[in-house]
């Protein structure tokens, strides 16, 4: 089964990003003609201000761009979230995620301008070990234990989107939880 993104809502929300990014670029061109100010008249307050543009223009760039590159990944691969036999892909993600490393699947939800906004949450049986066998990064690890061992996933969908993935998830966690028990367990 396979949930797909909504490509309208996707091309609305790439002006945020592209914004973010146009802004970020003339604070940095505003900070390098305030240095180069600053260091053929060597005026100390103008050497702030370039401080001030670069430092807060160059990480507002970066994560523009980070930004943009996400939507457009988004864009390109149209499929959200891949549930199979074995276990299920929510893009972007990790990877593959086996249904012997869930624990329960279940709802998150709140308001947001107005509107109820889902998403589905994933605890992990053995977050530490997900951790290592899927190589997360430092602070992923980091957000992964904050979070006790919980994968928050369809951040900011509308409510039936959330619906449709928590059903979908819920209904393969529980065949596969079926097809694993055999006469005699408890």
């Amino acid at each position: 089964m396979a949930v797909h993104n909504d490509r309208r809502k996707l091309l609305f929300g790439l002006w945020a990003p592209m914004f973010l990014v146009a802004t970020s670029l003339g604070w940095v061109a505003v900070g390098l003609f305030f240095a180069s100010v600053a260091v053929w008249y060597r005026l100390l307050p103008v050497a702030v201000e370039a401080a001030f543009f670069l430092g807060t223009g160059l990480p507002a760039l970066g994560f523009g761009f980070s930004w943009l590159r996400n939507m457009v990944r988004r864009l390109r691969n149209p499929t959200r979230l891949l549930i199979g036999e074995n276990g299920f892909q929510y893009f972007p993600g990790v990877g593959p995620i086996m249904w012997n490393e869930v624990s329960t699947v279940g709802p998150m939800s709140l308001n947001y301008r107005g509107r109820r906004i889902a998403t589905v949450g994933v605890l992990l049986a053995d977050p530490a070990d997900f951790a290592t066998r899927h190589r997360l990064g430092r602070f992923a690890t980091l957000g992964l234990r904050l979070d006790s061992g919980r994968l928050n996933m369809g951040s900011f969908t509308i409510e039936p989107f959330g619906q449709t993935m928590q059903t979908a998830l819920r209904t393969f966690l529980t065949s596969q939880a079926r097809t694993d028990w055999h006469p005699g367990d408890n």
